[in-house]
């Protein structure tokens, strides 16, 4: 609903409706998940099939907040501190989301919407300079935060101008800077090389599906997206993988 409203310039306080005959849903309509499975994947006022991507999000959205829930208990569920578990959950299910959506939105429509990018970079500057004076769950000097999205900014940034605008769009640059405040210099570049193999895969894979293998365009997002969540949720494991095959 997020998406599509913000896709279309309208307020997010309104009421949801069918997205075929614009009456009002009422509640039973609204329960993710269980409203596609109790009328069969099917709008309860016109019947029309509603796509298996809603009820895919709306699980995986899910999912990944239960998960950052299990992560911020079995990380610091020692402190014995619920506030600080609490505190760890909301701010790791925050960001899993905020990737989510991002990649979501650029994957329906081809684009990344401006508006919740600077909202994102609000959120995430005033979530570093709080670091600066408590320290946060999950993060680490705020300094590291900073020299994290500057650094995956700026290379994108120069990818972007080296390829005369052609490889990317300008707003992947903001959400690689998103994913640098997000994980930091060390957690940025793993997301960083998750995106770039991700996406070169799937690209030649496009590109030999259509028989077309210059200017084959993806949506980037979904690939930033996928990399940082990776990232947020197997940075340690993943180091701990480099290391061994290091040594």
């Amino acid at each position: 609903m997020l998406v599509w409203r913000l896709d279309k310039g309208e307020s997010l306080l309104g009421r949801s409706y069918c997205d075929f005959n614009k009456k009002p849903l009422k509640p039973i309509d609204l329960i993710p998940i269980f409203s596609f499975l109790i009328f069969r994947g099917k709008c309860r006022e016109c019947g029309k099939k509603i796509p298996l991507l809603y009820p895919a999000i709306e699980l995986l959205a899910g999912l990944l907040t239960a998960i950052a829930f299990i992560i911020s208990w079995n990380t610091y569920a020692s402190t014995l501190s619920l506030t600080t578990i609490l505190l760890a959950s909301a701010i790791l299910t925050s960001f899993l989301i905020i990737e989510l959506f991002f990649g979501y939105f650029d994957y329906l429509y081809w684009q990344v919407e401006a508006r919740s990018v600077y909202l994102v970079l609000g959120y995430l500057i005033l979530l570093v300079v709080i670091n600066f004076f408590t320290p946060l769950p999950f993060f680490n000097e705020s300094v590291d935060h900073i020299l994290g999205g500057a650094f995956l900014a700026s290379i994108i940034g120069l990818v972007f101008i080296l390829s005369h605008k052609g490889g990317m769009g300008d707003g992947d640059i903001f959400l690689f800077g998103i994913t640098g405040l997000m994980l930091g210099l060390k957690g940025g570049l793993i997301a960083f090389m998750i995106t770039v193999f991700s996406g070169a895969i799937f690209g030649m894979i496009k590109a030999l599906r259509v028989g077309k293998l210059k200017k084959t365009k993806i949506q980037l997002a979904p690939f930033i997206a996928l990399g940082t969540i990776i990232a947020l949720l197997f940075q340690q494991e993943i180091l701990n993988l480099y290391l061994q095959a290091l040594y």
